[in-house]
């Protein structure tokens, strides 16, 4: 059991660690933020300085200048020019408070990210505090000291509960960070963007059309981004089409999406109108993504072949590449949050089976196998 507990505060440490990773990152995107809107700021001051001495010469001009010959009297002239010297103040005067308001709320957020890195960097002192407290203990008491009494089956359970629990846990946040950071925001990002472009159309074109590209560069990442979330979450999987059909054009698309690998696959199945649950068929392709980004991103393989058998009893999926081959110590090497992890699990919760062996000659071998239920 106390190896247990040393598992458990190793977790727990890791995940406090990731948190004060992302507020820490989060705190510097926020500061960088801030200074480029009060560089903006400034330059907008520069240019309204500017404007003020330009209407202060007209005004001059026309307190002075008049023509007794001139059929327009000048006044009418320099009214003119004075007012669009007017308008081009007052919506740089716009900009400029839109800018003011971003940044006092982007200070708010600034304290914000302050306290809860406070809290963080107390909560990992007391951490250490505690892993040290625990190799103390170690190294004065044996193992004679202690004699635990448990079920093997049931802590089974309870281990993989726990690790379920903080799978998901660490893919909402996964998801949320992603929402709040790329579209949150990319859209505000975008939305000031809008604003100095409308002011730009008209001062300066040039500029103008640099900032559209902007806008448009941005609108691609927060698309990028929702498809990403989109993947994750598996939403374009339709459970109520057939599955063969859909795992045909999942292959498609991995081979148009990595044209630099040979991907073979090879589907045995009872009926090709087959549907499941939805449980089982989402299941099914995200375990699928696990294994093919898993080559894709670590494999180093040029070759994919997967043999897939379908019936209304059982799924049996096998993937080979020829890659480097994998750890055998993955799970052990590999982060608690890694996608292996989830693998194995969402095999657990399945009452299925899944193996992952380096290949005789080169590569990796993926097996599992899960029945299905009606």
């Amino acid at each position: 059991m106390e190896n247990h507990s040393k598992a458990d505060l190793e977790i727990i440490k890791n995940a406090n660690q990731s948190m004060l990773d992302y507020f820490n990152d989060a705190f510097i995107d926020d500061l960088e933020t801030i200074q480029d809107l009060k560089t903006q700021a400034f330059e907008i001051d520069i240019k309204l300085d500017e404007l003020y001495k330009t209407k202060d010469i007209y005004a001059l001009k026309s307190g002075s200048k008049k023509s007794v010959f001139s059929p327009i009297p000048m006044e009418a002239e320099e009214t003119g020019k004075s007012k669009i010297i007017d308008d081009q103040i007052n919506d740089l005067n716009d900009v400029k408070d839109l800018l003011n308001a971003k940044i006092i709320n982007l200070e708010s957020s600034l304290n914000i990210l302050k306290k809860r890195l406070t809290v963080l960097n107390e909560a990992q002192d007391a951490i250490n505090a505690l892993s040290l407290r625990y190799k103390e203990s170690d190294s004065e008491l044996s193992d004679d000291d202690f004699t635990f009494l448990s079920d093997d089956k049931e802590d089974k359970k309870s281990e993989h509960g726990y690790n379920i629990l903080m799978l998901n846990a660490f893919n909402d946040t996964y998801i949320s960070t992603i929402i709040e950071r790329n579209i949150k925001d990319g859209i505000e990002s975008t939305n000031h963007k809008l604003d100095v472009l409308s002011y730009l159309l008209g001062t300066d074109i040039s500029r103008a059309k640099l900032t559209l590209k902007d806008i448009q560069y941005n609108s691609k990442k927060i698309l990028d981004s929702v498809l990403d979330i989109e993947e994750k979450l598996s939403s374009k999987f339709d459970s109520s089409k057939p599955l063969l059909g859909q795992l045909e054009e999942y292959i498609m698309n991995k081979r148009e999406l990595n044209p630099d690998y040979l991907i073979e696959s090879n589907l045995e199945y009872t009926d090709n109108e087959l549907t499941l649950h939805p449980v089982f068929s989402i299941n099914l392709f995200r375990l699928l993504e696990i294994f093919f980004d898993n080559i894709f991103k670590h494999a180093n393989a040029e070759k994919i072949v997967l043999n897939l058998s379908l019936s209304q009893n059982v799924i049996e999926a096998s993937i080979r590449d020829d890659g480097d081959g994998i750890d055998p110590d993955y799970l052990t090497t590999a982060p608690w949050y890694s996608s292996l992890h989830k693998a194995h699990e969402t095999i657990y919760l399945l009452n299925g089976n899944l193996s992952i062996n380096k290949a005789e000659e080169s590569g990796t071998v993926v097996k599992f196998r899960f029945p299905i239920q009606n």
